[in-house]
């Protein structure tokens, strides 16, 4: 995998590869959800998918995540691939009062 344009949410992979995510929550309850090209699911740590250009070139994960207290929180994500590369690592910390927020990667497939 590797990291496109300097940055963290704009990944590349090779096509088969697998895509790890792993999350830490700190000054939060952990809740996480996940919608990878459309389908939706809870986020359980870690998780994996693999790349497939065939279906989705590039392919979007968008990461939602919700706030149990009204500041502090702290989600803390890791993205990795199974043929090693850049390691991603992007944080989204809470903003007063704030109860959600999300972000989207961009896989860029070879």
């Amino acid at each position: 995998m590797k990291i496109r344009n300097n940055n963290a949410l704009d990944l590349e992979g090779d096509d088969k590869e697998q895509i790890t995510v792993e999350i830490i929550a700190t000054g939060t309850v952990f809740a996480v959800a996940r919608d990878l090209d459309g389908t939706s699911a809870a986020f359980v740590n870690p998780w994996s998918f693999t790349l497939d250009k065939a279906v989705n070139n590039p392919s979007v994960l968008v990461l939602f995540f919700t706030f149990s207290n009204k500041k502090s929180g702290l989600y803390k994500i890791t993205v990795s691939g199974s043929a090693g590369g850049d390691v991603s690592h992007y944080q989204v910390a809470q903003f007063q009062n704030e109860p959600d927020d999300a972000i989207a990667y961009t896989f860029n497939i070879k």
